[in-house]
């Protein structure tokens, strides 16, 4: 935003620039969080995940417990498919929210008249086979190019689409890339409790309530066990 322009060729103001870059820091605190949260619940049942995961942080962090630079945080790929595949099974924000046609159009056989409000529900598309083939199963290879059938990335949209697209979708998922593998580097992670017991609740995001897991660091058998 610093060097962009608006239509007439002037910068930005310093209100414009500060606004929009407290709404990305601020909306993005507990969306990023949640999704974080499910990421963890969703690993805690692919253990075939969580060693790729780890595999990929300790080879890329080395000694390091976090990615050092924004190079190496760029490369943390199957961290980043941990996280989409996250968002399309659980996506935070299931519905986008008020968005009103300019012009009258018609969305497959629906006439959607000028000036008509539209709710978008984010999860159906992307959890249909015809956009995803096994689309319940947590595969995050599929993100890699490792697709045995149908994948739509068009489908899957957690932050929206278009000329509106979420502008912190760059810093979630830098975020959420690097927060896993962290966790993942250091730390074992063990649920407690099934995931029965965990459910989703939506009010204007989507939560996971009664998830509760157990850390115990990976660099000493003898380490303290937290519970958070």
């Amino acid at each position: 935003m610093l060097s962009a322009r608006d239509d007439e060729g002037r910068p930005f103001s310093d209100d414009v620039i500060f606004g929009n870059l407290m709404g990305m820091l601020l909306a993005g605190e507990d969306t990023t969080a949640y999704a974080l949260g499910w990421a963890v619940h969703q690993l805690c049942d692919s253990p075939e995940s969580v060693m790729e995961l780890r595999r990929e942080a300790d080879e890329l962090l080395g000694t390091s417990d976090v990615a050092a630079d924004i190079e190496t945080a760029n490369k943390l790929a199957f961290a980043g498919a941990v996280a989409n595949e996250t968002m399309r099974l659980r996506p935070v924000t299931p519905v986008v929210v008020i968005l009103e046609a300019k012009v009258e159009t018609v969305v497959g056989d629906l006439l959607v008249p000028e000036g008509t409000r539209v709710f978008v529900l984010v999860r159906p598309a992307a959890c249909d086979p015809y956009h995803f083939a096994e689309p319940q199963a947590f595969r995050p290879r599929r993100w890699l190019g490792e697709n045995a059938g149908a994948h739509d990335v068009s489908a899957h949209i957690p932050f929206g689409s278009g000329p509106r697209l979420c502008p912190g979708r760059s810093l979630a998922l830098l975020e959420m890339k690097l927060l896993l593998s962290m966790l993942y580097r250091n730390f074992n992670v063990e649920r407690v409790g099934g995931a029965e017991g965990v459910r989703e609740n939506f009010a204007f995001t989507m939560s996971p309530v009664g998830l509760k897991v157990r850390l115990r660091r990976r660099s000493s058998a003898l380490a303290d066990t937290t519970t958070a």
